[in-house]
């Protein structure tokens, strides 16, 4: 699986905030979002994070997290940590999507395993010589 799409999203009612998508080329998606300065954040999202981000792992989220920080020697509180804070919550939420599919399909392979023991055994004869 691998990052194919950054999205973002803005809307007239709210405009201090910015809706970040990460789509992956398997379908699966992510939403983040963060807010102030959204004109910026959307920019840098777009020219600074897309780049680093696109066809990289989804999840290797601290990796992806160390490649979008900027180095200046310490780390800023602006337009930077707001987009970093928009993806890493994407890729969060993307990532618990992942997970929460893979339990309920273990969850109903297991459901599926009971269901046919029990079945199995309501139907067999017990004979005791």
């Amino acid at each position: 699986m691998k990052i194919a799409k950054l999205e973002t999203l803005r809307l007239a009612e709210f405009p201090n905030l910015v809706w970040l998508r990460v789509l992956t080329d398997e379908g699966s998606s992510g939403l983040g979002e963060t807010s102030y300065a959204a004109q910026s954040v959307e920019t840098f999202l777009h020219e600074y994070i897309a780049p680093r981000v696109l066809g990289r792992d989804p999840l290797a989220i601290e990796s992806l997290a160390r490649g979008v920080a900027p180095y200046v020697g310490w780390r800023a509180s602006s337009v930077e940590t707001r987009a970093a804070s928009a993806l890493d919550l994407a890729l969060w939420d993307l990532y618990g999507k992942i997970i929460l599919d893979v339990i309920a399909t273990v969850l109903l392979i297991w459901l599926a395993m009971r269901v046919a023991a029990k079945t199995a055994s309501a139907t067999s004869t017990v004979r005791i010589a």
